[in-house]
């Protein structure tokens, strides 16, 4: 029985010691989740002279019409104005004028069409967007026929307000592309051969000529690139543009 009581002892010393341990432990991590909650709080208040942007609601039905770059770049962003595209919906009904025989007033019956397609469906926001440079919402509004849309700067509002018109079919941010230029990659001179180039040789289009005799003879090449020089004259003849009684087109 003597023997019994040190060891009762040392058995209520350890629960006590592991009790104090645990509760320690709770202690600690209790500090440790306050203390990172205070900076996490720290670091949301804006600072001195700050604040945070408020992000005006966007409904689901606004959310599909509007560029998510264009949302973040005018909720994030120093600028109060974007650059921005609006595209109206509403295409014109070419048959009639593609059905010209005429090509000179087939292409004037095409350019007449879209002109009169953009006049009417882009009315409503012309006449938004005209309200909103009133007010200083927007500015620099330019209409397009050669497709159906028209380009401003505008601020949020004014975005949220163009996206909530049935005759918008997306807003979305005027990106800037620029050609980066370097000569030094490029040989001094370039040999003239007539033999088809590496490029040709590749896709084997120089099969397509001698075994089908498929040569590319009236097909219509569109060009989209930093330009071409028409008035060169391998090609001024064949240009769609050109008219040898010096028309133009408008």
């Amino acid at each position: 029985m003597k023997n019994s009581k040190p060891s009762t002892t040392k058995q209520t010393i350890s629960k006590g010691t592991r009790r104090a341990a645990r509760l320690t432990g709770l202690v600690l991590m209790l500090v440790v989740l306050c203390a990172s909650s205070v900076r996490l709080a720290s670091a949301q208040k804006p600072e001195e002279g700050g604040h945070i942007p408020s992000v005006p609601p966007v409904g689901p039905a606004l959310r599909p019409k509007i560029d998510p770059v264009l949302l973040k770049q005018l909720v994030e962003g120093d600028d109060r104005y974007a650059h921005v595209i609006v595209e109206v919906t509403g295409a014109a009904d070419l048959t009639t004028a593609m059905a010209v025989s005429d090509p000179w007033q087939r292409r004037q019956a095409v350019i007449s069409s879209l002109q009169a397609t953009a006049t009417e469906t882009q009315a409503n926001v012309r006449a938004l967007l005209t309200s909103r440079e009133a007010t200083g919402d927007a500015a620099n509004v330019r209409s397009f026929w050669i497709f159906n849309g028209l380009a401003a700067d505008a601020n949020l509002d004014t975005v949220l307000a163009l996206a909530s018109q049935p005759d918008v079919n997306m807003v979305r941010l005027d990106r800037q592309y620029h050609i980066v230029n370097h000569p030094q990659l490029l040989p001094q001179t370039i040999p003239y051969s007539l033999e088809p180039g590496s490029n040709i040789t590749q896709i084997r289009a120089d099969l397509v000529w001698s075994a089908l005799g498929i040569d590319g003879s009236g097909t219509v090449v569109a060009h989209v690139d930093t330009g071409v020089d028409w008035l060169h004259p391998a090609l001024v003849s064949r240009y769609r543009g050109y008219d040898p009684h010096g028309q133009q087109l408008v």
